[in-house]
């Protein structure tokens, strides 16, 4: 690593840990990263083995990136153009959580009236949070169906299939979050 690699893995490393209240013992705890080597890696003297990283990103549920890159405001903007996207069959999903944490996503959903948007069962294990933010749908989950209106929220086990409909007769805009299950 280099000097400024391992300054800049100092910094953050201790800003995030602080930020989640953590100490040091209980980054070690949740990391399974002995203690002193989380002191050693708050010098920016250290010089870690990727496992050892993978174990603090994970444990601070953070990317590497996050981890290493130059400390700053952390602010970074994206405009709506570059913002990945899918669609089809009435319905444009927006990944709006950009650089997110091993596991965890966060969508913008635009259903068209009537359109249907169905996901399939899935080996991941996790939670779903469904967030309806305007108009009128259902979500059918594993033969059960939930009528949603805005500020309603249905969740979900990561894995479950399920599908999502506009039953209204306007556009209808929608959050989906996913976050794994801590192990």
């Amino acid at each position: 690593m280099t000097d400024n690699t391992s300054s800049n893995l100092a910094l953050n490393l201790k800003r995030l840990r602080e930020v989640r209240g953590l100490s040091q013992q209980a980054l070690a705890d949740l990391s399974g990263v002995p203690r002193p080597t989380v002191a050693h890696l708050e010098s920016g003297n250290a010089n870690p083995t990727v496992l050892v990283l993978l174990r603090v990103c994970h444990s601070l549920s953070v990317s590497m990136d996050q981890l290493v890159e130059q400390p700053g405001s952390g602010v970074r903007f994206y405009a709506k153009q570059i913002l990945p996207k899918r669609a089809r069959h009435g319905v444009q999903v927006s990944q709006i959580m950009v650089d997110p944490p091993l596991g965890h996503s966060m969508e913008r959903l635009e259903l068209a009236p009537k359109a249907r948007f169905a996901v399939a069962a899935q080996g991941s294990s996790g939670r779903r949070y469904f967030a309806c933010e305007e108009g009128d749908l259902e979500l059918d989950i594993e033969g059960t169906s939930y009528r949603m209106g805005a500020g309603d929220v249905v969740t979900l086990r990561g894995e479950s299939g399920h599908e999502y409909r506009n039953s209204g007769k306007k556009p209808a805009v929608a959050y989906c979050f996913t976050v794994p299950v801590a192990s």
